[in-house]
């Protein structure tokens, strides 16, 4: 049980993260969250499966690294400076025609 508890401390804060991210849209961050669900429930069913101590605890160890590893935090500017970028791409195409 503490361990699936350790999972869901993980899923938690990576959602926290996830929700404080503004670079991601509504449906990127609903996506993410979605992804950390379903790798939560990925690594519990692992949990489940051990067999012993040893395994339970590397099970949890393994699990809480991947449910943090859903979700890097992006930056804002980098995504202004990409759309910017796309918009330039764009405004030369159309002057070229």
């Amino acid at each position: 049980a503490a361990a699936k508890a350790d999972l869901a401390t993980a899923a938690t804060e990576e959602k926290a993260e996830i929700a404080g991210d503004k670079s991601l849209t509504t449906a990127k961050r609903a996506e993410k969250e979605k992804a950390v669900d379903d790798k939560k429930a990925e690594e519990e069913a692992k949990i489940t499966a051990a067999d012993d101590a040893d395994k339970v605890e590397a099970a949890k160890t393994a699990g809480v690294t991947a449910i943090k590893g859903v979700h890097t935090v992006g930056s804002l500017d980098d995504l202004k400076a990409a759309a910017k970028a796309d918009l330039a791409t764009a405004a030369a195409e159309e002057k070229a025609e």
